[in-house]
């Protein structure tokens, strides 16, 4: 560890960063008794800010009423002089953004399982009146398991009328690729469930066909988000299943009401086109032919000659 790093934050000793962003530093440490933990610890800027100090805290309240087994555990949140810090469960593995970035690819029958299972975990929190709105593949943990860990609510907010939102009426709070569309241009109290709905229709859409629904510098992303419709998933991926386009679409349409009604609906809606419960269209008639090879994902055909900008 770099001597820069400090020896202990708290009770908790420093072992090593584990990664560095625009909201502070997360080291690996250890507790009193050896069990290693992620230890969240803001930039000197931010944490200067009564608010981000307050959303710190949040953090901590809104993700220890969970328990579920694909959401990050809080453990603990103190203050060691002028620093704050949040501790987490801390969990062996990468982010589904770095094994992205990484050139990693999953079979769609994989994709679709991240998907669902990300959505149930969501709708857990739903349920207990809070919203993540920062949900992207950066802050989705695959362990070893491969089952997906929901991590870093430090955007969370109630949204049931048990707490006002700290940041003002208009600011924008998120990650601009993963925004919906009220998070740019609507007022506070119309931030809900279905901006969480949204991003987990980007991440459905981004890991079946390899591309984001929209892309640019941030101004032109921005009103993209607001006011164009995103390119049909299968402009990207022509033989993708039009019902599978159908819910991926309908979880990024603009009008919030227009998603799927919630997170636990759009994960009925994958498992059922899983099972292929849906419709089909009648047989071709069968033809004397070899046995067909098994499809091959199409992050697999794509990522390897196609990555997004």
């Amino acid at each position: 560890m770099s001597s820069s790093h400090p020896e202990s934050i708290g009770p908790y000793r420093i072992i090593r960063q584990l990664g560095e962003g625009g909201m502070g530093v997360v080291y690996l440490a250890e507790d009193a008794t050896g069990n290693r933990v992620a230890l969240k610890v803001p930039g000197a800027t931010l944490s200067s800010d009564p608010n981000h100090i307050k959303r710190l805290y949040r953090e901590a309240l809104a993700a220890a009423q969970i328990e579920h087994p694909n959401i990050g555990r809080v453990l603990d949140v103190g203050q060691d002089g002028n620093r704050f810090y949040l501790v987490m469960a801390f969990i062996e593995g990468k982010t589904l953004a770095e094994w992205l970035e990484g050139g990693r690819t999953f079979e769609l029958a994989e994709s679709l399982n991240l998907v669902r299972s990300i959505a149930r975990a969501v709708q857990v929190a739903h349920d207990a009146g809070i919203i993540h709105r920062d949900l992207k593949p950066g802050n989705i943990m695959l362990p070893e398991s491969g089952e997906p860990v929901v991590m870093d609510f430090g955007m969370a907010r109630r949204f049931d009328g048990a707490e006002s939102l700290l940041t003002p009426s208009g600011a924008i709070v998120g990650t601009p690729g993963y925004m919906a569309p009220e998070q740019i241009t609507g007022a506070a109290e119309e931030i809900g469930p279905a901006c969480d709905i949204y991003a987990l229709g980007v991440i459905l859409y981004e890991l079946v066909t390899g591309w984001q629904p929209f892309t640019g510098n941030l101004a032109t992303l921005l009103g993209s988000i607001v006011a164009d419709a995103p390119t049909p998933p299968r402009k990207h991926c022509p033989d993708l299943d039009p019902r599978l386009e159908a819910i991926c679409l309908k979880a990024l349409e603009k009008e919030p009401r227009q998603r799927h009604p919630t997170s636990a609906a759009l994960a009925d809606a994958i498992e059922a086109f899983s099972r292929n419960e849906a419709p089909q269209a009648p047989a071709a008639p069968a033809v004397e032919t070899a046995s067909p090879e098994p499809p091959k994902s199409f992050l697999g055909r794509l990522f390897a000659s196609r990555r997004k900008a």
